[in-house]
């Protein structure tokens, strides 16, 4: 149930335009092996034209014929049933003005889950290197992550992780670095990795990025889901930032 209510988010930021050009190529590759999910797309888009096409506009003229067809036409009705009559249209208008209005409201909460994103983002301080244990690679990686030049970082990460023993501090950082990128779809394979071995060093620290990916993918439950047990459990390192963070997505 939680996979097709993260789908359908997807699906309405990929219609609206708000995905990021990789999330796009993401969605894109699921339409073509994820089950269902074409089909619910073609509903979606169509239900999107139709709220766009009943705009204010369209709205206005329709009132304009009911009220043509049952004030001009009646005018010898006697004058309670013409306000009933009224009472009825008032309502059914309003009505209307309120679903689109809240059509709107939901459509627009993309841009807060990325305002969300941006306030709780902060890359993880990744020190590499050990004192009396110089590596020229971890130097360098280490130098190029604290500048912010992620591109150039991540082949080097992958290349340590072939035979590094802190491999989770690594997956930590190639993670964020590919979460810099917009490649959320590759940061979550290395902060679900973490996540699954366990790694009581470093679990915490995947966990809250995760949540941010899914926040970034605007996975609004899979988000909520990794933030639920930071916030509960008060011994996590991001715990305050979880309880925070979560109060704002509910």
């Amino acid at each position: 149930m939680e996979d097709l209510e993260n789908n359908g988010q997807r699906i309405d930021e990929y219609l609206l335009g708000h995905l990021d050009q990789q999330q796009q190529n993401d969605f894109e590759e699921d339409l073509k092996s994820v089950p269902n999910l074409q089909d619910i797309l073609d509903e979606r888009n169509m239900l999107i034209e139709g709220v766009e096409a009943f705009n204010r506009q369209e709205l206005r003229n329709q009132l304009k014929n009911i009220h043509q067809k049952h004030f001009d036409t009646t005018s010898n009705r006697p004058t309670a049933t013409r306000r009933r009559l009224f009472v009825r249209i008032a309502a059914a208008a309003a009505a209307v003005l309120l679903l689109i209005t809240t059509f709107l409201w939901i459509y627009d909460a993309p841009a807060n889950t990325a305002d969300l994103y941006s306030e709780n983002f902060q890359a993880y301080d990744l020190s590499l290197t050990i004192r009396d244990q110089i590596d020229e690679q971890q130097v360098r990686l280490e130098m190029l992550y604290s500048k912010g030049e992620y591109q150039a970082a991540i082949p080097l990460f992958e290349e340590l992780l072939t035979n590094s023993k802190d491999k989770s501090k690594l997956r930590l950082g190639a993670g964020i670095a590919h979460l810099e990128l917009n490649q959320t779809k590759e940061a979550l394979v290395y902060f679900n990795t973490i996540i699954e071995s366990n790694d009581f060093l470093y679990k915490d620290q995947a966990e809250w990025y995760a949540a941010l990916a899914h926040l970034k993918r605007n996975e609004t439950n899979a988000s909520i889901r990794l933030l639920k047990r930071q916030a509960e459990d008060p011994t996590t390192d991001r715990h305050e930032q979880a309880k925070k963070l979560l109060n704002a997505l509910k």
